[in-house]
C-alpha cells in the first residue's frame, strides 16, 4: 500500500477576545490531513490555560487575537513562555506601516504582500506557535500566502522521516563502551540577566505530549520547559502569569518500532460542516469521500475537504438570493368597498414585508405565482368586500408565493390607504340592520298577530248585536 498521503498533524487553534473564524478553519483543514481543536479565550487567564493544555497534544499552535496593547495577545504569551518583546525593523521585513512594532524575542514577523504587519511565528525544534492578527482580511492574507505552505511542508518533512525510518534496517547491539569519567564543566557567567534561554532552547515547552510515540528517537534537551511549568495564578493578579525553567534528567530513548496506519484512517473520509453567505446559512454533510487512487497511493489533498469546497462552490454559483416581493409592492385589491365615503369602491393590497427566497440563479422571479388570501383562509375574489372604516396598514390577508407547486413562503397583506365611513350610509345601514334583526321581527309580527286578533273580535261582537235586533 503506498505511502504518500500527509500524516495527521495536530493543531491548536486559540482565539483571544475574538470571533472565531469557520473560513480559516475550513481552509486549514484543506492543507493535509489533521486534527483540529479550537478554544476561546474570553480572559488572559483562560487564554494561559487554554496555551498551556496546546502545548501537550499539539504540533502546531495558532492564537487568533488583537496583537497589540493590554488586550493583544503578544504581552501575555511573551510572558507566558519568559520572553521579553523586541522591537523590529520595518524596512527589513517590507512593512509599510509606520510606528514601532515589538514581537516576541526570537519570533519572525508574518508580513502580506502588500505589507501589512499579521503576526509572528516562533519556531522550537518539532512545534511551531503562530500569532494571527484580528483582522479577517489580514489574516487571511498570511493564511493563504504563508501559513498554508508552510503546514504543507511541516506535514511533507513528517512524512519523508517516517519514511525514512520504516525502511531503516535495526543495527546489531554493539558491545557496550567503557564508562568515560565525566568531566564537570563550568558554566560561562552569563552577560545579561537570566530571562530565558534562547528561543532554540525552549523546544520542550511546544514539545508534542505524543513525541515519546515517534519512529525516531529524538535526544533529550539538556534544558527544557514543559506545559506544567506554565504558572497559572490563582489569585486576580495576571500579570505575575511567567513560565519556571525545569531541569530534568536526560535519559535515552529506545527508537519505536514503526506503527502500522490506524484500522480508523482506512475508512472512507467524512466531513460535517456549516457555511454562511449573505444571510444564508448552509449544513453539508459529505460521506465517503475517496482517500486512495488506483494504485493504492494516498489522495492528496484530503478528498473530503476538496470535495465539500466543490459543493459549496457549486450551491453558491446554483443558487441566489432573489427578492420576490418588495415591501409596499401592490399586489391585490378588493373590489366591493361598503358604507365608504365619495363612493370609493376598492381597496388596495400591499405586501407588508420584503420577501427574499433562495431560488435557481437560471429562474427568474416572474415565475413565482402570487395568490391572495382573506382573514378567513379564502382566496379573494368577486364576493369579498370591505366595510369602511378602514385604517392604513390594517391586516387583509395573506399572500402566499409559489414556485413549480413548492410555497417558498408567505407574507400579510395590509390595507394601503385609509377608507372613511359616510354618515349617512352609515345610519341607514343600521336602521337596516335593526329591521333585520331578530327580536325586532318577533316583536313585531307578534304586536301584528295581536292587532289581528283584536280586530277579528271587535267584527265578531258588531256582527251578533245585528243579528239579535233581527231576530227581535
Amino acid at each position: 500500500m503506498g505511502n504518500n498521503m500527509f500524516q495527521n498533524i495536530k493543531v491548536d487553534i486559540i482565539y483571544y477576545k475574538t470571533a472565531t473564524d469557520f473560513e480559516m478553519e475550513f481552509n486549514l483543514c484543506g492543507c493535509c490531513r489533521m486534527r483540529l481543536l479550537t478554544d476561546k479565550a474570553p480572559d488572559r487567564k483562560s487564554m494561559v490555560h487554554n496555551l498551556a493544555r496546546a502545548v501537550s497534544r499539539s504540533r502546531v499552535i495558532i492564537i487568533v487575537g488583537s496583537l497589540f496593547g493590554d488586550e493583544g495577545v503578544l504581552s501575555p504569551v511573551a510572558g507566558a513562555i519568559g520572553k521579553p518583546l523586541s522591537p523590529i525593523d520595518n524596512k527589513l521585513y517590507g512593512i509599510s506601516e509606520g510606528g514601532e512594532i515589538s514581537v516576541i524575542n526570537g519570533a519572525t514577523p508574518l508580513v502580506t504582500p502588500d505589507g501589512y504587519f499579521g503576526g509572528c511565528i516562533i519556531e522550537s525544534g518539532p512545534q511551531s506557535m503562530i500569532l494571527l492578527s484580528d483582522s479577517k482580511s489580514v489574516r487571511k492574507t498570511i493564511m493563504s500566502t504563508l501559513i498554508h505552505p508552510y503546514i504543507e511542508e511541516l506535514c511533507a518533512t513528517e512524512l519523508k522521516a517516517k519514511a525514512e525510518n520504516t525502511v531503516q534496517k535495526p543495527q546489531p547491539a554493539e558491545p557496550a563502551a567503557p564508562p568515560v569519567p565525566e568531566i564537570p564543566v563550568v558554566p560561562p557567567t552569563p552577560a545579561e540577566p537570566d530571562i530565558l534561554p534562547a528561543a532554540e532552547e525552549i523546544t520542550d515547552l511546544f514539545s508534542s505530549s505524543e513525541s515519546a510515540g515517534e519512529t525516531e528517537p529524538e535526544e533529550a534537551e539538556p534544558e527544557s520547559v514543559q506545559p506544567e511549568d506554565i504558572i497559572i495564578p490563582d489569585d486576580e493578579d495576571e500579570e505575575d502569569v511567567t513560565v519556571e525553567q525545569a531541569q530534568p534528567i536526560p535519559e535515552p530513548v529506545a527508537p519505536a518500532a514503526p506503527q502500522p496506519i490506524p484500522e480508523s484512517e482506512e475508512k472512507p473520509l467524512s466531513s460535517f460542516t456549516t457555511a454562511e453567505k449573505d444571510g444564508y446559512e448552509y449544513l453539508l454533510v459529505l460521506m465517503g469521500a475517496p482517500y486512495m487512487d488506483e494504485a493504492g497511493n494516498y489522495i492528496t489533498p484530503n478528498q473530503a475537504f476538496v470535495l465539500t469546497a466543490q459543493f459549496y462552490d457549486w450551491v453558491f454559483d446554483t443558487y441566489k438570493a432573489k427578492t420576490i416581493v418588495e415591501k409596499g409592492d401592490k399586489v391585490s385589491s378588493i373590489n366591493n368597498v361598503r358604507l365608504a365615503k365619495d363612493g370609493k369602491d376598492y381597496l388596495q393590497l400591499v405586501s407588508a414585508e420584503t420577501f427574499t427566497a433562495l431560488i435557481p440563479d437560471n429562474i427568474d422571479v416572474s415565475n413565482v405565482r402570487r395568490i391572495a388570501y382573506n382573514n378567513n383562509g379564502e382566496r379573494i375574489g368577486e364576493n369579498d368586500y370591505v366595510t369602511a372604516p378602514v385604517e392604513q396598514g390594517a391586516k387583509m390577508g395573506t399572500l402566499k408565493l409559489i414556485l413549480y407547486g413548492s410555497v417558498l413562503g408567505e407574507v400579510d397583506l395590509i390595507a394601503a390607504e385609509d377608507i372613511e365611513v359616510s354618515p349617512l350610509l352609515l345610519t341607514l345601514d343600521e336602521i337596516g340592520q335593526f329591521f333585520q334583526n331578530f327580536w325586532f321581527r318577533f316583536v313585531f309580527l307578534f304586536v301584528v298577530l295581536i292587532v289581528v286578533n283584536a280586530v277579528k273580535r271587535k267584527k265578531r261582537k258588531r256582527y251578533r248585536r245585528v243579528t239579535r235586533r233581527r231576530h227581535f
